[in-house]
């Protein structure tokens, strides 16, 4: 009888000691789904922009720009609900391709890419980029420069060679991440976990309900987490992730005039690393063509959805 009694406690004690640790309690208003849209299977974190206790920000590698630091040691030490890739950078200098805002203040400047910002309504609004213009970031709390933009205005919208990309190897089908906002107000933070082109996740986001949409930084950069779990590891160190997390008083002082957005003309600057466009995804501007959405939860409580 003892030995019986042995026996099943050191196979409770092997069981629990394979079992995986709990993650934090993911916070109201979020959610997760791992779910296949369009052929392409995702990681979908999805935020509710109309809690009013989170906040969307920017969070660059510990020790600023022109540095690096692994993903899970950014998650540690900035403990957000939710992170993703940020904005593409070079992997020599470090430095962001595309402008940088945190607490209302320019930190990076850099020509390249859409506009990604979130606002002092506290609302996200991507919009166009143009390498030969320099955006107006008014009443933009955090912001990037990215893309190229996938989604305007609920049409499938892609001009990659306009916002200034051009490397070969950002075209064809690689892994990717991209954030998007419906209609509803929700933000969603995707990672694919099939390699797709621009035009296939655009298709996947606009399935997911995205009216707005911009690409991230991805292939080894891809990352993404959600309530402290990582869901997505990357294969390089990381200077920027766009982080969600529990609303703390601001720095950056309140503006009372709404954002404006509204593009300024700026000498043309110089773009490196330019080569020839592909056969795929050329960077022409795509039109709309029909999908059937996908169905997202209705009332996000914090629940992961495996």
């Amino acid at each position: 009888m003892s030995a019986s009694i042995a026996l099943k406690t050191l196979i409770l004690l092997v069981i629990f000691l394979m079992t995986p640790p709990a993650y934090p309690a993911p916070a109201v208003g979020t959610a997760y789904l791992h779910q296949k849209t369009l052929g392409v299977w995702a990681h979908v974190v999805i935020i509710d922009l109309n809690e009013p206790s989170l906040e969307v920000s920017v969070a660059l590698a510990r020790g600023g720009i022109h540095t690096s630091e692994t993903f899970g040691s950014m998650v540690n030490r900035t403990m957000p609900v939710a992170a993703i890739t940020g904005t593409f950078f070079c992997t020599r200098s470090l430095v962001p391709v595309g402008d940088v805002l945190i607490d209302g203040r320019l930190v990076n400047s850099g020509p390249v890419g859409a506009c990604l910002a979130y606002t002092s309504d506290h609302t996200v609004r991507i919009c166009a980029g143009n390498r030969a213009v320099k955006p107006d970031w008014t009443g933009t709390l955090a912001g990037v420069r990215t893309g190229p933009q996938l989604i305007l205005g609920g049409r499938i919208s892609i001009n990659a060679r306009r916002e200034g990309f051009h490397d070969r190897g950002l075209f064809g089908r690689r892994l990717r991440t991209a954030i998007g906002v419906t209609g509803h107000n929700k933000l969603l933070l995707v990672a694919v976990k099939t390699p797709v082109t621009f035009t296939e996740l655009a298709k996947v986001m606009r399935a997911l309900g995205a009216t707005e949409a911009v690409n991230l930084d991805g292939g080894s950069s891809t990352a993404l987490s959600y309530g402290g779990r990582i869901l997505v590891r990357p294969g390089r160190r990381l200077t920027n992730l766009i982080v969600i997390s529990k609303r703390r008083s601001l720095i950056a002082s309140p503006v009372a005039a709404p954002p404006m957005m509204t593009p300024q003309p700026a000498p043309e600057p110089v773009v490196v690393a330019a080569s020839p466009q592909p056969s795929s995804d050329r960077g022409n501007v795509l039109t709309d063509l029909p999908e059937q959405q996908a169905v997202l939860p209705e009332q996000i409580t914090g629940r992961m959805v495996q």
